[in-house]
């Protein structure tokens, strides 16, 4: 089983090339490149001309920003059973979906999963201790903890397309509110570990 990584940026100056490639590295680094499959930034600078690792494909667009619509276009472009949607200022920790898949096995049932951040002031080890593996749960910034959620692909032939309505805010509150509707189980894995910077 491998997991697409779909990173958006806008990378307008070396800094936000630096943490793409901080990003990048950290991913490259975190697990066996055998459960890497496509690893894809959607950058909405058509004119930013940086490069990355080799096994890094960036994919330009001229459209306006539009957060679910380049994500939507992540996942038409490939073709990975799991897919990672992701915001561009993640640090990767070792073995981040490995512990997922472990999540998997126990419950086959659940589609969708977060990564857990426990230096994030609202998902603290006191709130969510690792004497267990996940939480299930549809909260936005808690158990639906930003933007680096691993999705089952066939998820999507069961909810659609991302609503290309939420351009930016409140993508992440549709997504929840997607999930829960259709009644497809969530989980936050707190053995599986990411930094979000910011």
């Amino acid at each position: 089983m491998k997991v697409d990584i779909i990173i958006l940026s806008n990378t307008i100056d070396d800094s936000v090339w630096l943490m793409n490639s901080n990003c990048i590295d950290s991913l490259l680094n975190s697990e066996s490149i055998s459960l890497l499959g496509s690893i894809l930034i959607i950058e909405t600078n058509a004119n930013a001309s940086y490069n990355y690792h080799p096994s890094v494909k960036v994919l330009k667009t001229n459209l306006p920003f539009n957060f679910n619509r380049f994500l939507n276009i992540g996942i038409a472009a490939t073709n990975s059973e799991f897919v990672a949607l992701c915001n561009n200022d993640l640090i990767f920790k070792k073995n981040w979906f490995s512990e997922i898949l472990k999540v998997n096995q126990k419950d086959p049932g659940i589609k969708s999963f977060s990564p857990i951040d426990y230096e994030y002031w609202l998902t603290p080890k006191e709130r969510y201790p690792d004497s267990t593996d996940f939480y299930l749960g549809y909260n936005i910034r808690t158990e639906v903890a930003g933007w680096c959620i691993v999705a089952k692909r066939h998820l999507f032939c069961q909810i659609g397309k991302l609503d290309e309505r939420f351009d930016f805010y409140y993508a992440d509150n549709d997504y929840a509110m997607t999930l829960y509707k259709y009644n497809i189980k969530h989980a936050l894995c707190v053995k599986s570990h990411v930094k979000h910077l910011g």
